[in-house]
């Protein structure tokens, strides 16, 4: 099945419920982690991927991550694009849904 995508009241949800953040703190580290490149813009309202969106080179990102390595390797070796319902999700404004941009180890997101 396709992933959803994240629309920014998913990922305060997602951090409340998951990482105990409250919605105020995880808009806060959203805007941050912008700034610093490693997510697309965090305040949307799209679930909707473009048919352009690359998954395959997102999940490259974070092959050699030592956090994701071992699932992200296992996805792309069995990576088919033609398994993506590019049709899923509502398209609001003009932003995309929450999606990394860059890995980075977690001594790097200090400051």
């Amino acid at each position: 099945d396709s992933p959803a995508g994240i629309k920014t009241t998913t990922m305060l949800k997602m951090a409340s419920l998951q990482l105990k953040v409250s919605p105020y703190d995880a808009s806060k580290i959203a805007q941050q982690l912008y700034m610093k490149g490693l997510i697309s813009y965090p305040r949307t309202g799209s679930t909707k991927y473009s048919e352009n969106y690359e998954f395959e080179e997102s999940l490259k990102m974070f092959k050699d991550n030592p956090h994701f390595s071992e699932k992200v390797n296992d996805l792309l070796d069995n990576f088919d694009k033609s398994q993506f319902d590019f049709t899923r999700g509502e398209v609001k404004g003009g932003h995309q849904p929450i999606v990394p941009t860059k890995s980075i180890e977690e001594q790097y997101l200090e400051n």
